[in-house]
């Protein structure tokens, strides 16, 4: 009888830890996951325009609030002209810009925040998120807005698969181009 409840009690321990380990999996999974989010969305009382029929000039123009202008020129991590190449070649692999275009994007980007790259490898998600907020305003031939978008992206990944700076700068790059193309009605990647 006593090896019997001795088997049991072993038994329960044993559940007990695993729950327990579970339990912290999934926190630890759910943590990342609420932390490296993405939104885009129409902003104002603007109707879509038929983007199927519309295309832009290749001169992209960005702006910064102060706030997010001193965060990117202070840390390494979003580059305005490799953001750019990136984001104007994947618009014209879908054919969204053309050279006789005369409507055009604009980027202001009202917030970031950028973990170092040494905190984001050695702590990661402890030490927060990397995020970045903007906004797309799009504008006809007279430089009248017809369309504009919110996006705000957030990345947790740490450590040295997710941490490096071109790791965390190609996920925003390639974020905030996939948005865009969502928001206008292309197929994204």
């Amino acid at each position: 009888m006593k090896t019997v409840y001795h088997d049991f009690l072993i038994q329960e321990d044993y559940m007990m830890n695993f729950k327990k380990t579970v339990f912290v999996v999934l926190v630890l999974v759910m943590s990342l996951v609420a932390n490296c989010s993405t939104s885009a969305k129409r902003i104002g009382d603007f109707q879509a325009p038929n983007y199927s029929t519309i295309k832009f000039n290749e001169k992209l123009a960005v702006a910064y609030l102060p706030e997010a202008d001193a965060e990117i020129k202070s840390g390494k991590v979003f580059n305005e002209e490799n953001f750019l190449n990136y984001y104007k070649s994947k618009l014209k692999e879908k054919g969204v810009i053309s050279d006789k275009a005369k409507e055009t994007i604009e980027i202001t980007i009202n917030d970031v925040r950028f973990r170092s790259e040494g905190v984001a490898i050695w702590i990661g998600t402890l030490a927060g998120t990397d995020s970045i907020d903007l906004d797309i305003t799009i504008k006809d031939a007279k430089s009248k807005i017809i369309d504009q978008h919110k996006i705000t992206i957030s990345y947790a990944l740490g450590g040295f698969a997710g941490g490096p700076n071109s790791v965390r700068s190609e996920y925003f790059y390639k974020k905030i181009t996939n948005l865009t193309l969502q928001q206008l009605g292309y197929p994204a990647e």
